[in-house]
């Protein structure tokens, strides 16, 4: 029988999608799972920053359970010294608290901008990341303010005098506090400042190109040669505003991310420059690790029903709803120490009102914390 001309062409691209899909899947049994599986991803993200999750576990478990290395505010003290002990105790109290949560965040957003970057590496294209600054990193500044405050805990627990002979023997505290306190935070402070960059536990090149026969190969260098470049603040740009169709394949989804790319690239060579109010507003104080949420508004689509979309769905959601449970007990943690405050500010204790000022700061973060997850989920 023959068959129209827009109906044949309209064939062949679906049939060239499919072949698309397939060859590419193969092609991808060497490297993919290893890199680009969402359980790997996961994994992956855990290996970089995982070490700071558990050592701020363990800081939190010395100062917030056992309650060793920080200053007790005993009642001889100076009205002065008592404001101070209290102030800079809730910060060191808390600081383990608030790195988890921001390490939990840089999981995230590595998961998402990582997921991103393989999909498009998947369909055709290499993703540009924008260049941080670290330097320029707020949530950096935060933790070596807090960082400070706990130092400042400690020196006045060591150079301040006790009355009856509640004096800690010197060596035995300084090493504790080094080996408990000093080293994880200074560890977790400067890691936080390298550990950003999405690009450092991506696939290699040599990884990219290497193929289970000959063939493979040839077939992923001359792949390799056809790659274009997009940028992140153009992906970005058109993501918000990108509608998706239902798609229940495979080969569906391969064209979904093939007009994202084309749509990028044309947005690029237009030269055209959207800013948005966001941009505009929150320039020098947006984190570049809250930014890289960006992906979600994309990957949480529910129009991609295809196997692959559908289980990165289920695994990053998985993961928000543990980073959602760490944060709301954080912040149960943050209210009921303010409420114990509260009473004793009531009973006369007047110095708590300066933890109590430090602790609904914190219980501010919290609940801006859980905002930021549940928001880009949606």
């Amino acid at each position: 029988p023959e068959v129209s001309a827009p109906l044949a062409s309209q064939l062949t691209a679906e049939c060239g999608a499919v072949n698309l899909v397939a060859n590419e899947r193969s092609r991808q049994s060497t490297w993919a799972k290893e890199y680009a599986d969402p359980w790997m991803l996961l994994a992956n993200a855990l290996g970089v920053v995982g070490y700071q999750i558990v050592s701020m576990f363990l800081v939190a478990y010395q100062v917030l359970w056992r309650r060793r290395y920080i200053m007790e505010c005993w009642q001889e003290l100076s009205t002065f010294e008592l404001w101070m002990c209290e102030y800079t105790k809730a910060y060191t109290r808390f600081f383990p608290l608030v790195a988890i949560l921001i390490s939990m965040s840089l999981v995230r957003s590595m998961i998402l901008i990582q997921r991103m970057y393989y999909e498009l590496l998947h369909h055709g294209a290499i993703l540009r990341f924008k260049e941080y600054q670290a330097k320029n990193e707020p949530l950096f500044y935060v933790l070596t303010i807090c960082l400070l405050h706990a130092v400042s805990n400690f020196l006045m627990d060591t150079l301040t005098p006790r009355l009856g002979g509640r004096n800690f023997e010197l060596l035995e505290g300084t090493r504790g506090w080094f080996v408990y306190l000093v080293i994880p935070i200074a560890t977790f402070v400067c890691s936080m400042y390298f550990a950003h960059e999405p690009s450092y536990n991506l696939v290699p090149l040599s990884r990219y190109v290497h193929g289970e026969s000959k063939k493979d190969e040839e077939a992923a260098q001359e792949e390799l040669k056809k790659l274009v470049y997009i940028d992140e603040e153009h992906v970005q740009a058109i993501c918000h505003h990108f509608e998706v169709k239902p798609c229940k394949s495979a080969a569906e989804t391969a064209q979904v991310y093939q007009e994202l790319i084309r749509a990028a690239k044309d947005f690029c060579d237009s030269g055209h420059v959207i800013v948005g109010h966001e941009e505009l507003t929150k320039k020098l104080t947006s984190s570049q690790i809250t930014d890289r949420f960006w992906p979600a508004r994309f990957l949480f689509q529910p129009a991609l029903q295809d196997e692959a979309s559908l289980l990165f769905r289920r695994v990053s959601r998985s993961y928000d709803l543990c980073c959602v449970l760490v944060a709301s007990f954080c912040v149960w943690l943050f209210a009921d120490c303010a409420y114990a405050d509260i009473l004793d500010v009531a009973n006369g204790q007047e110095e708590d009102l300066a933890a109590l000022l430090v602790e609904a700061a914190h219980l501010a973060f919290g609940l801006f914390y859980i905002a930021q997850i549940l928001r880009s989920t949606r």
